[in-house]
């Protein structure tokens, strides 16, 4: 059996948040639909929905800064991660658990 490579990294909030909160130089792209991203998202994060993001790739930064995809839960995320780092995208991250987790470490820290 043959296992491909998977070319992102996952990444939880907490590593998220602590990189943001130390001024470090990364893009969160929330893959979320506009709906979604109109009930809150992370502050300074591009937005661009994952049945967008095929044909929007040159605004994604291609200068080795470090992507952090997130959603509302992880999957759709994953799957633009997944897309990012077949294109030949470097340092890409899934954020596991998404929004969700992100509000519910944001509501417990």
């Amino acid at each position: 059996m043959v296992r491909e490579k998977r070319l992102y990294a996952n990444a939880n909030t907490l590593k998220l948040a602590q990189l943001l909160e130390s001024g470090s130089s990364v893009a969160v792209i929330d893959v979320r639909s506009a709906g979604e991203w109109g009930g809150g998202h992370i502050e300074g994060a591009l937005h661009i929905p994952v049945d967008e993001l095929e044909r929007r790739l040159s605004e994604v930064p291609r200068d080795g800064t470090p992507l952090y995809l997130i959603c509302a839960s992880g999957g759709r995320s994953a799957a633009a991660a997944d897309l990012l780092g077949q294109r030949g995208y470097l340092h890409v991250h899934n954020v596991e658990g998404g929004m969700q987790a992100w509000r519910g470490a944001a509501v417990q820290g």
